[in-house]
């Protein structure tokens, strides 16, 4: 009478090459959800920009943080922002994403930005 099943070999060989499958598959899946977390990054940040260049507008040329602060509320429907400093023409606005702190820095002489996080460059517009 011959037993049916796998040998001990034959399921070692085989979970080998579903771990080396795996191996393979995670550096890509890695890659993937930070190319994801960073689209999110500068979708948010270009809803930022917009909303704060719409306060612009609207206060006649100059950055009020308070009006930046309720037109990203009630354009962008961002509530993730945790600090807007306006120096001039220049505002720099923090927000969370992904329990990540980024900044956004707007540049009014050139209505450009750039997202950046620990000081590592994300997006810059200009480019």
């Amino acid at each position: 009478m011959k037993k049916k099943g796998f040998t001990l070999i034959e399921v070692i060989v085989a979970i080998s090459i579903v771990m080396i499958l795996a191996s393979l598959t995670v550096p890509k899946v890695t890659a993937y959800i930070d190319k994801a977390k960073n689209t999110k990054v500068i979708s948010q940040g270009k809803q930022i920009y917009t909303a704060a260049m719409w306060s612009y507008s609207e206060e006649n040329g100059t950055f009020n943080s308070n009006s930046i602060s309720e037109a990203i509320n009630t354009v962008a429907g961002i509530s993730s922002i945790n600090e807007i400093k306006v120096n001039n023409k220049n505002v720099a606005i923090s927000f969370t994403s992904d329990n990540d702190i980024y900044l956004l820095n707007i540049n009014g002489d050139s209505n450009g930005y750039t997202i950046s996080l620990d000081n590592k460059l994300i997006f810059d517009s200009s480019k």
